[in-house]
């Protein structure tokens, strides 16, 4: 398998490691300050969380426990 080139991407793949079969992610961009602060990846069962500069994305249960924590891949910024 290729290494995830987006947070989407290796967000994705660790619900699929950790066995939840329903990929749907609802996807929020986290503000602080009027400054982009990170995303939150919500999925069946928990969420994830990216927070800008941080370099991991952290996995939680729906109850707030720290499942798993995994490094962010590196993103270009290629966006439009």
């Amino acid at each position: 398998m290729e290494e995830p080139t987006s947070v989407y991407d290796a967000v994705i793949s660790v619900i699929r490691e950790m066995g939840i079969e329903d990929t749907s992610l609802v996807r929020t961009i986290l503000i602080r300050d009027n400054c982009y602060a990170g995303r939150k990846y919500y999925y069946t069962g928990g969420f994830a969380l990216c927070m800008a500069g941080s370099g991991a994305i952290e996995f939680y249960s729906d109850d707030g426990e720290l499942l798993k924590t995994v490094p962010a891949p590196k993103e270009t910024g290629l966006a439009a």
